[in-house]
Protein backbone atom coordinates (compact mmCIF):
# COMPACT_ATOMS: atom_id res chain seq x y z
CA UNK A 1 0.00 0.00 0.00
CA UNK A 2 1.21 3.49 -0.84
CA UNK A 3 1.26 6.56 1.35
CA UNK A 4 -1.76 8.81 1.73
CA UNK A 5 0.23 12.05 1.53
CA UNK A 6 3.19 12.98 -0.67
CA UNK A 7 5.43 15.85 0.43
CA UNK A 8 8.04 17.20 -1.98
CA UNK A 9 10.53 19.76 -0.68
CA UNK A 10 13.38 19.38 -3.21
CA UNK A 11 12.14 22.10 -5.53
CA UNK A 12 8.94 24.12 -5.18
CA UNK A 13 6.93 22.72 -2.27
CA UNK A 14 4.26 20.22 -3.34
CA UNK A 15 1.80 18.62 -0.93
CA UNK A 16 -0.53 16.01 -2.41
CA UNK A 17 -3.09 13.49 -1.24
CA UNK A 18 -3.86 10.64 -3.66
CA UNK A 19 -2.34 12.69 -6.48
CA UNK A 20 -4.45 15.76 -5.75
CA UNK A 21 -2.80 18.96 -4.38
CA UNK A 22 -3.75 19.71 -0.79
CA UNK A 23 -5.32 23.15 -0.78
CA UNK A 24 -5.27 25.48 2.19
CA UNK A 25 -1.57 26.28 2.65
CA UNK A 26 -2.07 29.98 2.12
CA UNK A 27 0.56 30.87 4.71
CA UNK A 28 4.17 30.80 3.51
CA UNK A 29 5.23 30.38 7.12
CA UNK A 30 3.15 27.21 7.38
CA UNK A 31 5.04 25.71 4.43
CA UNK A 32 8.37 26.98 5.77
CA UNK A 33 7.65 25.51 9.21
CA UNK A 34 6.62 22.19 7.67
CA UNK A 35 9.81 22.08 5.59
CA UNK A 36 11.96 22.98 8.59
CA UNK A 37 10.45 20.27 10.78
CA UNK A 38 10.69 17.66 8.02
CA UNK A 39 14.51 17.65 8.03
CA UNK A 40 14.83 17.50 11.82
CA UNK A 41 15.20 14.15 13.55
CA UNK A 42 14.38 15.32 17.07
CA UNK A 43 11.73 17.39 18.90
CA UNK A 44 12.14 21.15 18.45
CA UNK A 45 11.40 23.51 21.38
CA UNK A 46 8.47 25.81 20.74
CA UNK A 47 10.48 28.85 21.83
CA UNK A 48 13.04 28.05 19.12
CA UNK A 49 10.32 27.98 16.47
CA UNK A 50 8.91 31.29 17.76
CA UNK A 51 12.37 32.83 17.45
CA UNK A 52 12.81 31.49 13.91
CA UNK A 53 9.49 32.59 12.48
CA UNK A 54 8.18 35.41 14.71
CA UNK A 55 11.26 37.16 16.02
CA UNK A 56 9.57 40.53 15.53
CA UNK A 57 6.62 39.62 17.78
CA UNK A 58 6.24 39.50 21.54
CA UNK A 59 6.64 36.09 23.15
CA UNK A 60 2.91 35.72 23.72
CA UNK A 61 1.98 36.83 20.20
CA UNK A 62 4.66 34.60 18.69
CA UNK A 63 3.36 31.60 20.59
CA UNK A 64 -0.19 32.39 19.54
CA UNK A 65 0.87 32.59 15.90
CA UNK A 66 2.77 29.31 16.22
CA UNK A 67 -0.27 27.59 17.75
CA UNK A 68 -2.45 28.81 14.89
CA UNK A 69 -0.04 27.56 12.21
CA UNK A 70 0.40 24.19 13.93
CA UNK A 71 -3.37 23.82 14.16
CA UNK A 72 -3.68 24.56 10.44
CA UNK A 73 -1.02 21.99 9.53
CA UNK A 74 -2.66 19.36 11.73
CA UNK A 75 -6.00 20.00 10.05
CA UNK A 76 -4.59 19.68 6.52
CA UNK A 77 -2.14 16.86 7.32
CA UNK A 78 -3.60 14.81 10.18
CA UNK A 79 -1.07 12.84 12.18
CA UNK A 80 2.03 14.47 10.70
CA UNK A 81 3.02 16.40 13.83
CA UNK A 82 3.58 15.27 17.39
CA UNK A 83 3.21 18.22 19.74
CA UNK A 84 3.12 18.95 23.43
CA UNK A 85 3.34 22.14 25.44
CA UNK A 86 7.07 22.37 24.98
CA UNK A 87 8.12 20.75 21.67
CA UNK A 88 7.05 19.95 18.12
CA UNK A 89 8.29 17.07 15.93
CA UNK A 90 7.48 15.77 12.46
CA UNK A 91 6.04 12.25 12.62
CA UNK A 92 7.46 9.85 10.03
CA UNK A 93 4.66 7.35 9.49
CA UNK A 94 3.48 5.16 6.62
CA UNK A 95 0.87 7.80 5.81
CA UNK A 96 3.55 10.21 4.60
CA UNK A 97 6.04 9.93 1.75
CA UNK A 98 8.82 12.54 1.78
CA UNK A 99 11.15 13.07 -1.16
CA UNK A 100 14.01 13.94 1.21
CA UNK A 101 13.65 10.65 3.09
CA UNK A 102 13.50 8.66 -0.15
CA UNK A 103 16.56 10.53 -1.46
CA UNK A 104 18.53 9.59 1.65
CA UNK A 105 17.55 5.92 1.36
CA UNK A 106 18.48 5.73 -2.33
CA UNK A 107 21.72 7.63 -1.77
CA UNK A 108 22.83 5.18 0.90
CA UNK A 109 22.47 2.23 -1.50
CA UNK A 110 25.12 3.80 -3.76
CA UNK A 111 24.38 1.66 -6.85
CA UNK A 112 23.76 3.37 -10.18
CA UNK A 113 20.06 2.53 -10.40
CA UNK A 114 19.40 3.97 -6.94
CA UNK A 115 21.44 7.10 -7.62
CA UNK A 116 19.57 7.74 -10.88
CA UNK A 117 16.31 7.54 -8.96
CA UNK A 118 17.73 9.85 -6.28
CA UNK A 119 18.81 12.59 -8.68
CA UNK A 120 15.42 12.44 -10.41
CA UNK A 121 13.84 13.43 -7.08
CA UNK A 122 15.86 16.65 -7.07
CA UNK A 123 13.59 19.08 -8.94
CA UNK A 124 15.39 22.15 -7.62
CA UNK A 125 16.86 23.64 -4.46
CA UNK A 126 15.33 22.85 -1.09
CA UNK A 127 12.07 24.84 -0.61
CA UNK A 128 12.72 26.57 -3.94
CA UNK A 129 11.19 30.02 -4.26
CA UNK A 130 10.24 30.25 -0.59
CA UNK A 131 11.50 33.32 1.29
CA UNK A 132 10.31 34.91 4.53
CA UNK A 133 10.93 38.61 5.00
CA UNK A 134 11.75 39.55 8.59
CA UNK A 135 12.87 36.03 9.54
CA UNK A 136 16.66 36.42 9.45
CA UNK A 137 17.41 33.32 11.54
CA UNK A 138 15.29 31.11 9.29
CA UNK A 139 16.82 32.59 6.13
CA UNK A 140 20.34 31.86 7.42
CA UNK A 141 19.33 28.28 8.19
CA UNK A 142 17.67 27.92 4.77
CA UNK A 143 20.79 29.03 2.89
CA UNK A 144 22.85 26.41 4.71
CA UNK A 145 20.28 23.67 4.17
CA UNK A 146 20.04 24.40 0.45
CA UNK A 147 23.82 24.22 0.16
CA UNK A 148 23.93 20.84 1.93
CA UNK A 149 21.37 19.38 -0.48
CA UNK A 150 23.21 20.87 -3.46
CA UNK A 151 26.42 19.17 -2.35
CA UNK A 152 24.62 15.85 -2.02
CA UNK A 153 23.17 15.99 -5.54
CA UNK A 154 26.53 17.02 -7.02
CA UNK A 155 28.15 14.05 -5.31
CA UNK A 156 25.50 11.66 -6.66
CA UNK A 157 25.89 13.06 -10.17
CA UNK A 158 29.66 12.61 -9.93
CA UNK A 159 29.19 8.96 -9.00
CA UNK A 160 26.88 8.48 -11.99
CA UNK A 161 29.34 10.13 -14.40
CA UNK A 162 32.05 7.73 -13.22
CA UNK A 163 29.75 4.72 -13.62
CA UNK A 164 28.68 5.71 -17.14
CA UNK A 165 32.30 6.34 -18.17
CA UNK A 166 33.29 2.87 -16.98
CA UNK A 167 30.44 1.41 -19.02
CA UNK A 168 31.39 3.43 -22.11
CA UNK A 169 28.07 5.28 -22.01
CA UNK A 170 29.50 8.69 -22.79
CA UNK A 171 26.20 10.31 -23.80
CA UNK A 172 24.68 9.46 -20.43
CA UNK A 173 27.84 10.64 -18.69
CA UNK A 174 27.60 13.96 -20.57
CA UNK A 175 23.99 14.35 -19.48
CA UNK A 176 24.84 13.92 -15.81
CA UNK A 177 27.94 16.16 -16.07
CA UNK A 178 25.92 18.93 -17.72
CA UNK A 179 23.36 18.71 -14.96
CA UNK A 180 26.16 19.13 -12.43
CA UNK A 181 27.25 22.24 -14.33
CA UNK A 182 23.78 23.71 -13.95
CA UNK A 183 24.35 23.72 -10.18
CA UNK A 184 28.06 24.59 -10.27
CA UNK A 185 28.64 26.50 -13.54
CA UNK A 186 31.86 28.02 -12.21
CA UNK A 187 33.52 24.61 -11.71
CA UNK A 188 36.21 24.53 -14.39
CA UNK A 189 37.12 20.89 -13.81
CA UNK A 190 33.61 19.83 -14.79
CA UNK A 191 33.85 21.89 -18.00
CA UNK A 192 37.08 20.01 -18.74
CA UNK A 193 35.28 16.75 -18.12
CA UNK A 194 32.47 17.63 -20.52
CA UNK A 195 35.02 18.64 -23.18
CA UNK A 196 36.76 15.27 -22.88
CA UNK A 197 33.50 13.31 -22.92
CA UNK A 198 32.27 15.17 -26.01
CA UNK A 199 35.57 14.52 -27.79
CA UNK A 200 35.54 10.82 -26.89
CA UNK A 201 31.98 10.52 -28.19
CA UNK A 202 32.99 12.05 -31.54
CA UNK A 203 31.56 15.55 -30.89
CA UNK A 204 34.72 17.61 -31.35
CA UNK A 205 32.87 20.77 -32.44
CA UNK A 206 30.65 20.57 -29.37
CA UNK A 207 33.76 20.14 -27.22
CA UNK A 208 35.26 23.33 -28.71
CA UNK A 209 31.97 25.15 -28.06
CA UNK A 210 32.09 23.94 -24.45
CA UNK A 211 35.48 25.62 -24.06
CA UNK A 212 34.01 28.93 -25.27
CA UNK A 213 31.12 28.57 -22.83
CA UNK A 214 33.58 27.92 -20.01
CA UNK A 215 35.82 30.83 -20.98
CA UNK A 216 32.94 33.31 -21.24
CA UNK A 217 31.51 32.28 -17.87
CA UNK A 218 34.86 32.48 -16.05
CA UNK A 219 35.59 35.94 -17.46
CA UNK A 220 32.12 37.34 -16.77
CA UNK A 221 31.57 35.78 -13.36
CA UNK A 222 35.07 35.48 -11.86
CA UNK A 223 37.18 37.81 -13.98
CA UNK A 224 39.74 35.09 -14.86
CA UNK A 225 40.83 33.22 -17.98
CA UNK A 226 40.62 29.41 -18.19
CA UNK A 227 43.46 27.49 -16.57
CA UNK A 228 46.49 26.09 -18.42
CA UNK A 229 45.02 22.58 -18.35
CA UNK A 230 41.74 23.73 -19.92
CA UNK A 231 43.62 25.60 -22.67
CA UNK A 232 45.77 22.53 -23.37
CA UNK A 233 42.63 20.44 -23.93
CA UNK A 234 41.31 23.18 -26.23
CA UNK A 235 44.56 23.31 -28.23
CA UNK A 236 44.52 19.54 -28.76
CA UNK A 237 40.95 19.75 -29.98
CA UNK A 238 41.82 22.56 -32.41
CA UNK A 239 44.74 20.57 -33.81
CA UNK A 240 42.65 17.45 -34.21
CA UNK A 241 44.89 15.53 -31.83
CA UNK A 242 43.47 12.76 -29.61
CA UNK A 243 43.07 13.58 -25.95
CA UNK A 244 45.37 11.52 -23.72
CA UNK A 245 43.85 8.93 -21.40
CA UNK A 246 40.25 8.12 -20.74
CA UNK A 247 37.69 10.70 -19.68
CA UNK A 248 38.45 11.38 -16.05
CA UNK A 249 35.98 11.81 -13.29
CA UNK A 250 35.74 15.10 -11.49
CA UNK A 251 33.77 14.69 -8.28
CA UNK A 252 34.14 15.10 -4.53
CA UNK A 253 36.70 12.65 -3.16
CA UNK A 254 34.02 11.21 -0.90
CA UNK A 255 30.41 11.63 -0.06
CA UNK A 256 29.88 14.94 1.79
CA UNK A 257 29.88 14.12 5.46
CA UNK A 258 27.00 15.09 7.65
CA UNK A 259 27.93 17.97 9.92
CA UNK A 260 26.13 19.84 12.61
CA UNK A 261 24.95 23.41 12.40
CA UNK A 262 27.69 25.98 11.92
CA UNK A 263 28.56 27.53 15.32
CA UNK A 264 29.48 30.87 13.73
CA UNK A 265 26.70 33.28 14.64
CA UNK A 266 27.71 36.23 12.48
CA UNK A 267 25.77 39.27 13.70
CA UNK A 268 23.19 37.13 15.51
CA UNK A 269 23.18 36.67 19.28
CA UNK A 270 24.50 33.46 20.81
CA UNK A 271 21.82 31.03 21.99
CA UNK A 272 21.84 28.73 24.99
CA UNK A 273 22.81 25.77 22.80
CA UNK A 274 25.84 27.78 21.61
CA UNK A 275 27.37 27.77 25.10
CA UNK A 276 30.32 25.47 24.08
CA UNK A 277 31.40 28.09 21.51
CA UNK A 278 30.98 31.15 23.74
CA UNK A 279 34.37 32.38 24.94
CA UNK A 280 35.97 35.50 26.37
CA UNK A 281 33.28 36.75 28.76
CA UNK A 282 33.46 34.11 31.46
CA UNK A 283 34.26 36.60 34.25
CA UNK A 284 31.33 38.82 33.40
CA UNK A 285 28.98 35.84 33.06
CA UNK A 286 30.02 34.61 36.50
CA UNK A 287 29.49 38.08 38.05
CA UNK A 288 26.06 38.15 36.46
CA UNK A 289 25.35 34.71 37.87
CA UNK A 290 26.27 35.92 41.37
CA UNK A 291 24.11 39.04 40.97
CA UNK A 292 21.07 36.98 40.00
CA UNK A 293 21.57 34.60 42.94
CA UNK A 294 22.38 37.15 45.63
CA UNK A 295 20.47 40.33 44.82
CA UNK A 296 16.75 40.66 45.44
CA UNK A 297 14.18 40.49 42.67
CA UNK A 298 15.89 41.92 39.60
CA UNK A 299 19.30 42.03 37.92
CA UNK A 300 19.64 44.44 35.00
CA UNK A 301 22.18 44.40 32.16
CA UNK A 302 22.76 47.75 30.50
CA UNK A 303 24.69 48.23 27.28
CA UNK A 304 24.52 49.68 23.80
CA UNK A 305 22.85 47.80 20.97
CA UNK A 306 25.10 45.05 19.64
CA UNK A 307 27.36 44.94 22.69
CA UNK A 308 26.45 41.32 23.45
CA UNK A 309 23.82 41.54 26.20
CA UNK A 310 21.65 38.76 24.77
CA UNK A 311 24.64 36.52 24.11
CA UNK A 312 25.98 36.73 27.65
CA UNK A 313 22.53 35.99 29.09
CA UNK A 314 21.70 33.01 26.90
CA UNK A 315 25.14 31.44 26.42
CA UNK A 316 26.76 32.64 29.63
CA UNK A 317 24.15 32.96 32.39
CA UNK A 318 21.38 30.45 31.64
CA UNK A 319 23.64 27.36 31.41
CA UNK A 320 25.08 28.27 34.84
CA UNK A 321 21.60 28.61 36.34
CA UNK A 322 20.50 25.28 34.90
CA UNK A 323 23.52 23.58 36.45
CA UNK A 324 22.33 24.76 39.88
CA UNK A 325 19.04 22.96 39.29
CA UNK A 326 16.79 25.21 41.40
CA UNK A 327 15.64 27.72 38.80
CA UNK A 328 12.56 27.97 36.61
CA UNK A 329 13.63 29.71 33.40
CA UNK A 330 11.41 31.35 30.83
CA UNK A 331 12.24 33.62 27.92
CA UNK A 332 9.81 36.38 26.93
CA UNK A 333 9.82 39.55 24.85
CA UNK A 334 7.99 42.61 26.25
CA UNK A 335 6.31 43.79 23.06
CA UNK A 336 3.55 46.39 23.27
CA UNK A 337 2.10 44.82 26.47
CA UNK A 338 5.13 43.87 28.59
CA UNK A 339 3.22 42.81 31.73
CA UNK A 340 0.82 40.69 29.70
CA UNK A 341 3.76 39.04 27.92
CA UNK A 342 5.55 38.36 31.20
CA UNK A 343 2.43 36.93 32.78
CA UNK A 344 1.78 34.69 29.75
CA UNK A 345 5.33 33.36 30.00
CA UNK A 346 5.32 32.82 33.77
CA UNK A 347 1.89 31.32 34.38
CA UNK A 348 2.49 27.91 32.69
CA UNK A 349 5.41 27.43 35.10
CA UNK A 350 3.49 28.58 38.15
CA UNK A 351 0.19 26.85 37.36
CA UNK A 352 0.89 24.06 34.84
CA UNK A 353 -2.43 22.24 35.35
CA UNK A 354 -4.81 25.06 34.48
CA UNK A 355 -7.11 24.73 31.48
CA UNK A 356 -6.66 27.14 28.59
CA UNK A 357 -9.70 29.14 29.68
CA UNK A 358 -8.47 29.42 33.27
CA UNK A 359 -5.02 30.37 32.00
CA UNK A 360 -6.45 33.34 30.11
CA UNK A 361 -8.23 34.53 33.24
CA UNK A 362 -5.19 34.09 35.48
CA UNK A 363 -2.84 35.71 32.96
CA UNK A 364 -4.95 38.86 33.15
CA UNK A 365 -4.87 38.82 36.96
CA UNK A 366 -1.13 38.25 37.07
CA UNK A 367 -0.49 40.99 34.49
CA UNK A 368 -2.44 43.50 36.59
CA UNK A 369 -0.54 42.43 39.72
CA UNK A 370 2.80 42.87 37.98
CA UNK A 371 1.75 46.25 36.65
CA UNK A 372 0.81 47.36 40.17
CA UNK A 373 4.14 46.21 41.56
CA UNK A 374 2.65 43.32 43.54
CA UNK A 375 4.96 40.46 42.51
CA UNK A 376 4.28 38.32 45.59
CA UNK A 377 2.16 36.00 43.42
CA UNK A 378 5.24 35.12 41.37
CA UNK A 379 7.45 34.11 44.29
Amino acid sequence: MGADFYLRFLGPVQVERDGVPVRGFRSRKALALLGYLSVQDHPIPREHLVGLFWEDKSESQGRANLNWVLSKIKTLLPGCLQTNRHTVQFQRTAMYWLDIDTFRTLEEQRDATSLVAAVELYRGEFLEGLTLNGCAEFEIWLVGERERWRQRIVWALGELVMHQCQCGEYEQAIRFARRSLVMEPWREETHQQVMRLLAWSGQRSAALAQYETCRKLLIEELGVEPSKETREIYDLLLEGEPLPGLPTLVKPAQKPRTVGACPYRGLSAFREEDMPFFFGREDFAERLNEAVRERAKVAVIVGSSGSGKSSVVFAGLLPRLREQGNWLIVNSRPGAQPFQAQAAALLPLLEPDLSETDQLVEIGKLARALSAGDISSTT
